[in-house]
């Protein structure tokens, strides 16, 4: 099967060193040279969800959209990310329950559990609830203001707005409390503007090309290397500790945009430069990445499990020291990530195909899948 058919290779390259940032982190490796690459990991993912759902969202409902066909794309979206996550929350439930969780599972299935529960019993799932949140609230938004067809001056306001507020209420939330970073980089609330940034960038790319292929220059990719250095070095590694000495609430209200202002930046080049769009699907090196990043969600979700519970299962497995152990883990997690994206997710996709066929009959569209 030709994976690399219609993919966007820089995209799948992004998404394959932030998985691995990710693992890597969480094996114990989460500094070099000062800089916690796992917080720009993660970063990325918000940022790059938001540019491909907002070109999604532009594409299909610029001329406007009825409530049914905001339907149709949370049914898109939701059969991509439910599945797999339920899956991995039940089987945890069931097998991996030291604590005895309980009834509390619910704030898991409703995706509650950053503001109002914690998240120890699944720790990635996290970035999950930022995520479907925005999945489910920044399309009715766009639903309710642009239902008529979207304008790019107004859209850019639309965007500039949201991003605005959300600075703003990280300011005045650290102007009023002590537990800075790790309260606010799960918050709901707080945390929409990584995705708009991503969905800004779409806008740019729908509505002023000449821009976005202006900004795919190398030259605004180093910039945003250059501001991705510089929120690690500045932020992360001088203010995580003690930002209310330093800058007050201005660090808290800052230190996220910045590091999404330079992925914003990033994204661009990695869509349209030449050295990313010119493989074909003959290279192997190209087949095997595309590969890991169509795994890199259900890695995403099992990694640390995988972790912490295979050296009690297997412990014969390990040997070699640290690296031993890493390279086990990592082949483990990617070996069961397979197995789940043929036995469930592709299973899953396909059903998403017919359901969305079926909806669309049903409202008198033809919507695609």
């Amino acid at each position: 099967m030709a994976v690399t058919k219609g993919r966007i290779f820089g995209l799948d390259l992004l998404r394959v060193l932030a998985v691995m940032a990710v693992i890597v982190a969480h094996a114990g490796y989460s500094k070099i040279f000062g800089i916690k690459y796992g917080y720009v990991a993660i970063e990325s993912f918000f940022v790059m969800s938001g540019f491909l759902i907002g070109e999604m969202l532009i594409r299909e409902f610029r001329d406007g959209f009825s409530f049914s066909d905001l339907k149709i794309f949370w049914v898109k979206r939701w059969y991509r990310t439910l599945p797999l996550y339920y899956l991995v929350l039940l089987l945890k439930f069931i097998f991996l329950n030291p604590d005895d969780i309980g009834a509390n599972i619910l704030y898991y299935v409703f995706f509650m559990q950053n503001n109002f529960y914690g998240i120890e019993f699944f720790a990635v799932s996290w970035t999950l609830v930022l995520e479907e949140w925005f999945y489910l609230i920044v399309p009715l938004v766009i639903f309710l203001f642009f239902r008529k067809g979207i304008v790019s001056n107004k859209f850019y306001v639309f965007t500039i707005f949201i991003i605005a507020v959300s600075i703003l209420l990280r300011f005045l939330y650290g102007h009023f409390r002590t537990d800075l970073y790790d309260a606010v980089n799960g918050n709901i609330i707080l945390r929409f503007d990584a995705f708009i940034i991503g969905v800004g960038m779409a806008s740019i790319k729908l509505f002023d090309y000449k821009w976005y292929k202006k900004l795919a220059e190398f030259k605004y990719f180093g910039l945003g290397i250059l501001i991705l250095i510089f929120s690690q070095l500045f932020y992360y590694d001088k203010l995580e500790v003690s930002s209310r000495e330093l800058l007050g609430a201005g660090s808290i209200a800052t230190q996220f945009f910045v590091m999404d202002l330079g992925i914003f930046f990033i994204l661009p080049f990695l869509c349209e430069a030449p050295i990313f769009r010119s493989y074909k699907d003959g290279n192997k090196v190209i087949h095997i990445l595309t590969w890991l990043s169509l795994l890199s969600y259900p890695m995403y979700l099992i990694h640390l499990e995988v972790q912490k519970y295979l050296p009690q299962v297997a412990p014969s497995l390990y040997f070699g020291g640290s690296l031993g152990s890493f390279v086990i883990n990592t082949s483990v997690t990617i070996l069961l990530s397979y197995v789940i994206y043929e036995v469930i997710h592709e299973p899953m996709l396909r059903m998403r195909s017919r359901t969305v066929k079926r909806l669309a009959n049903k409202y008198n569209e033809p919507k695609t899948s």
